[in-house]
């Protein structure tokens, strides 16, 4: 089941959105949970 939703609302973020995720990924796994991101860019 899972526990956690990020959604993260961008625009033109393209250069920095990949840092970001790998941190965000990255912190997140640290509570153990099952979670999913949705980066929405307009």
């Amino acid at each position: 089941m899972i526990k956690l939703a990020v959604v993260i609302p961008t625009y033109n973020e393209k250069d920095t959105l990949p840092s970001l995720i790998e941190e965000l990924v990255k912190e997140i796994k640290k509570i153990g949970e099952k979670f999913f991101i949705i980066v929405m860019d307009d």
